[in-house]
């Protein structure tokens, strides 16, 4: 499966990858000239096959494949997938909160990652361990898609029309703090078809790198960038009639992308922008992909199916590995390989006290770059403060800039009193606050507000910073008490003195 990395000649003339013609992609047959002898090597976790030319994972009898199906997440073993039909076992059910629109797994953590949203498109990110299913972030209004930086533990969603501010976001691993990173366009006022969509998100966090699809009426492009937004790259911007769904191949740096009105399914590489067409057979109106060890996996709605289809083997038609009752959405890969970790974790080692990924710096090495969430402020200092004099709260408790539309996401309620129970929730002696209004739980027009009492000099989503100014005014206002009674004292006992001094002078000569 593709996972060749290194093609080495033994004489003196060497062989230079990027000319490397499509015959020496593993698993293919490799010709060379009498007077050259090349020798396949495989990326860390595969296996270089009998014929000396495929890459076999070490480890290919392990992991599990999901599929989100409206109300709920099904799992079968993933390489059973491409010659079974059986069913798959429920792996987590989400009831009424929604359709689960998107999902991706979190291997080293065991976590499954969700975004859920109604027919309106507001929704919420959720996480599910062990089938317990926590909301940690909710009022996410035009959720889309949902990718998790596997080394960095972030977590970066989609928001698209109706969201009054559409664009990519990236919160912490509990959904505390977030912050978009990219701003998309908002509706256009006068031209109906003219609002900001999203269908696909993928991270590269070896490289530090994540790639989306974008549409704003009849433009489309894919686009890669940094994970904190910058360094912005097309890597498409023709021949996109409806793309939709985004995987990325993390040894060759390829993403495969689908084409609804096109029905196809395409890679572009990240470096080169090279861009070729990959399948055609079987794919109707694809949703979302996932590349996985030479296997391209993906869910159709025109069947309501899920497919998938060997690339290495040359004309290979899609196996149909289950048809639906209902339409199929987002897939995740569970899988030791999928998830490949490197070496270190720039984050891990950084000062960035609230939100921190991973960036290539001028020389393609990775280093840490710490953001302010939504809300905060970045100081001379690289330190962050909530924005105090604009600072609101919206009609959820979340601290949010005055003007900002107030359809920005929050931390979900149910999480939010979960922490304040165990006592983490709040920190530096702050107060966890539940408010609800007069309408009782079954209303529609229910609201129950869990926001953070600071005590003063703190201050923060969740009271986790000190106001330097603050601080100062209780440093002064504890001292000033005992400063001015030692100034009093002080001035009593030296008039005391001077009154003695003019007294005894007085009566000088009295007593000589």
């Amino acid at each position: 499966m593709e996972a060749l990395t290194v093609l080495t000649a033994t004489t003196r003339d060497r062989f230079v990858m990027n000319a490397a013609p499509e015959r020496f992609r593993a698993n293919t047959t490799v010709s060379t000239p009498h007077w050259v002898r090349y020798q396949c090597a495989c990326a860390p976790g595969y296996r270089l096959g009998a014929d000396g030319h495929a890459c076999r994972l070490d480890r290919d009898h392990e992991g599990m494949l999901f599929v989100a199906l409206g109300h709920e997440v099904r799992s079968m073993p993933l390489f059973d997938s491409r010659t079974s039909t059986s069913g798959y076992e429920t792996a987590q059910l989400v009831g009424s909160l929604g359709v689960v629109r998107s999902i991706d797994y979190l291997y080293k953590e065991q976590l499954l990652y969700l975004t859920i949203s109604g027919s309106n498109l507001n929704g919420e990110i959720a996480v599910s361990s062990a089938g317990l299913l926590r909301v940690i972030r909710e009022n996410i209004a035009g959720v889309g898609q949902v990718a998790v930086d596997w080394i960095g533990g972030n977590i970066f969603f989609t928001q698209r029309y109706p969201s009054l501010t559409p664009g990519i976001n990236v919160c912490t691993e509990d959904g505390f703090f977030c912050r978009q990173i990219v701003k998309g366009q908002p509706a256009d006022p006068v031209d109906a078809g003219k609002k900001q969509q999203y269908r696909g998100i993928a991270l590269h966090p070896q490289r530090g790198a994540m790639v989306w699809i974008e549409s704003y009426g009849s433009r489309h492009r894919i686009v890669s960038a940094n994970m904190d937004g910058k360094n912005i790259r097309t890597l498409v911007d023709n021949k996109l009639e409806y793309p939709t769904g985004l995987s990325i191949d993390l040894i060759r740096s390829d993403v495969y992308f689908g084409d609804v009105e096109r029905q196809m399914i395409e890679r572009v590489n990240m470096d080169t922008k090279e861009r070729i067409v990959v399948l055609t057979q079987g794919v109707h109106h694809p949703y979302d992909v996932r590349y996985f060890n030479g296997f391209l996996y993906w869910t159709d709605w025109a069947t309501s199916s899920l497919k998938v289809s060997e690339l290495s083997i040359h004309h290979e038609s899609a196996h149909l590995i289950h048809s639906f009752t209902t339409l199929p959405y987002g897939l995740a890969v569970n899988h030791t390989m999928f998830q490949p970790t490197s070496s270190s974790n720039p984050c891990a080692i950084s000062a960035c006290q609230w939100m921190c990924v991973s960036i290539p710096n001028a020389e393609g090495e990775m280093q840490p770059k710490c953001l302010c969430p939504d809300g905060y402020k970045e100081q001379e200092d690289g330190d962050c403060s909530p924005i105090e004099e604009t600072i609101v709260r919206d009609a959820w408790g979340q601290l949010i800039p005055q003007g900002v539309p107030k359809d920005h996401s929050h931390i979900g309620v149910a999480w939010m009193k979960e922490r304040c129970i165990a006592g983490d929730g709040c920190l530096n002696g702050g107060q966890c606050q539940d408010i609800k209004n007069e309408h009782g739980p079954g209303d529609e027009d229910y609201l129950q507000v869990f926001f953070f009492s600071c005590d003063s000099p703190y201050e923060g989503i969740r009271c986790e910073h000190v106001n330097p100014e603050k601080q100062l005014a209780l440093l002064l206002a504890s001292s000033s008490r005992p400063i001015w009674i030692t100034v009093l004292f002080t001035i009593i006992f030296l008039a005391f003195i001077v009154a003695a001094f003019l007294i005894s002078y007085r009566y000088v000569d009295v007593i000589r």
